[in-house]
């Protein structure tokens, strides 16, 4: 492949890898693959792979004047420069282009049961987050508590059976965890810290005549009031529920500490 058509198509594709990052950010998926608040860097990355691109065709015309004199001295530029030469395979090319394909190709969903399937859903509240302040999470009225700032209670407390009776009103998808009993689910949702590379899958059990009948993955709204559950040798919040509602997956489906 010449030089200029080498340069040509590799603007093209950092051209089009900038749009198909910012048409991310435009269409709202790109936090389904990472905390929003790296969504500046990646507006960057796309209008820096745009700029990129610009310079690379506009370097154009000074090496079009000098590509005939290379192709004369093709075979002393293969002596004295062979890693220069072979810079310029198709190959090159084709690697960019996976991403591109990739991302073109593949529906932007966020993570959910299918994950879980693989990572395991975590009972037990992370050690180190942002937030993980019992004192503050007790200031938080218990119907305003999400599935993560219950586990930190439960873990954090001396006897996790002092929030028994308290009123809970969380969102999150049904996840069929086969250590639960017949009419038990898990309520579940992804903590992103970063990325979804470190995503962390949590939950909460639910108890109704109802449970069998959700279907997996779907996303309900829990009511109901909340009890210590033993599952294994830990203690885990856990909701009997007295209302469960079908509701459509929410803008942002991960919790962001």
């Amino acid at each position: 492949m010449t030089k200029r058509a080498y340069r040509t198509f590799q603007s093209l594709l950092l051209a089009l890898l900038g749009l198909f990052l910012l048409s991310r950010i435009w269409n709202g998926s790109i936090v389904f693959y990472i905390n929003r608040r790296f969504v500046i860097l990646v507006l960057l990355a796309g209008l820096g792979l745009m700029a990129i691109s610009q310079a690379l065709l506009r370097s154009r015309p000074g090496e079009e004047e000098h590509e005939d004199h290379h192709e004369m001295d093709d075979s002393h530029e293969q002596q004295e420069h062979p890693v220069e030469h072979a810079s310029f395979s198709g190959w090159n090319l084709a690697w960019m282009t996976v991403p591109l394909i990739l991302g073109l190709v593949l529906p932007a969903r966020p993570l959910g049961s299918v994950a879980v399937a693989n990572r395991g859903m975590n009972v037990v509240a992370p050690l180190f987050f942002p937030g993980a302040d019992q004192t503050v999470l007790i200031g938080i009225p218990p119907t305003q508590r999400n599935i993560l700032e219950w586990m930190v209670l439960f873990e954090q407390a001396e006897d996790p059976d002092e929030y028994a009776g308290e009123s809970a009103d969380v969102t999150g998808f049904v996840y069929r965890d086969p250590r639960l009993k017949p009419g038990e689910f898990m309520i579940g949702r992804f903590m992103l810290t970063c990325c979804v590379a470190d995503a962390l899958a949590v939950g909460m059990v639910v108890s109704s005549p109802e449970a069998d009948e959700l279907s997996e993955n779907s996303w309900v709204r829990v009511q109901g009031e909340v009890y210590a559950y033993w599952l294994g040798e830990q203690k885990i919040p856990a909701i009997s529920a007295v209302s469960i509602a079908p509701i459509p997956e929410p803008e942002q489906p991960y919790l962001v500490p």
